[in-house]
């Protein structure tokens, strides 16, 4: 989970801002957090389910808790495991020079690919250009 601010939050697609608010992975991500308003304590039966309003629990989770990580930061946490965990001749001496070898792999990971390229080129860096999508496998298979 990253760090976001309103401004950002706000900027999201229809179907991403609905989906995200109904798993609470808005009000997680937002920073700073909403306060709760005095009067909002209690559960409001009127207010629609699929987002958490400033009282709601998951604010208030949210007003007590660290920030999530910047894009950055988690970038460079990111590349600091891969150099810790990662056996050397797979990692980029020059992130410049030749790519890593490091293969990308999940499901539908070409969208994860596209994120990475945009948020995170110090990352995109150590990959491969090859990419292993589960989702390829799966149709292959059934």
């Amino acid at each position: 989970m990253l760090r976001a601010t309103d401004a950002e939050l706000d900027a999201m697609n229809e179907w991403s801002a609905k989906q995200h608010a109904a798993s609470g992975l808005t009000e997680a991500c937002r920073w700073p957090p909403r306060k709760p308003q005095k009067g909002e304590d209690e559960e409001d039966e009127t207010r629609e389910e699929a987002e958490p309003g400033p009282g709601s629990a998951a604010a208030t989770a949210a007003a007590n808790r660290s920030p999530p990580p910047t894009v950055a930061e988690a970038e460079t946490t990111i590349i600091e495991w891969l150099r810790a965990h990662v056996h050397p001749s797979l990692i980029p001496t020059d992130p410049k020079g030749s790519p890593g070898r490091i293969v990308l792999a999940g499901h539908c990971v070409h969208v994860d690919r596209a994120f990475l390229r945009r948020w995170m080129p110090r990352l995109t860096a150590f990959l491969s250009h090859r990419v292993v999508d589960v989702a390829t496998v799966v149709e292959r298979v059934t």
